[in-house]
């Protein structure tokens, strides 16, 4: 039988109010907030086209706010609080990362074409200011 969702669920959190899904789709995680009442749901905007999100530690049943994590390729590891209420999201905690300023650094997701046609999702990191004129060097990692 074929999956009438382009995505597939991960995880899930349950609340008085609202429940929240973990699902992959192209490639990326997402998290959805879903309304009990009214059924509504959203997906938390995340500032980066490449990144890893996922569902925190969630105790408290009766709660506006849900826990998760994110990291990107310019960005530490780190706790957000999003309020279910206002829709917006609070850093709690973030990993000590000497020296690094995100806003110094393009972060870029693209596709690309397989042999077999297949397309392949390419995930990148630069310094800004960088001449992209084939000269500067790669470190190139795959997996999968």
């Amino acid at each position: 039988m074929k999956a009438h969702h382009p995505w597939r669920v991960e995880s899930a959190a349950f609340f008085k109010n609202h429940y929240s899904v973990e699902e992959r789709a192209n490639g990326l995680t997402q998290l959805r907030v879903i309304d009990r009442k009214t059924g509504t749901a959203e997906a938390i905007k995340f500032p980066d086209p490449a990144y890893v999100v996922e569902l925190g530690t969630n105790a408290e049943y009766d709660t506006n706010e849900l826990r998760y994590t994110y990291s990107s390729l310019n960005r530490p590891s780190s706790t957000f609080d999003y309020n279910t209420a206002t829709k917006q999201s609070t850093l709690r905690k973030q990993r000590e990362t000497p020296n690094l300023d995100p806003s110094q650094y393009v972060s870029e997701r693209f596709w690309a074409p397989a042999r077999d046609g297949a397309q392949i999702p390419v995930s990148i990191v630069y310094k800004k200011g960088l001449a992209k004129d084939g000269r500067a060097p790669l470190y190139q990692y795959g997996y999968g």
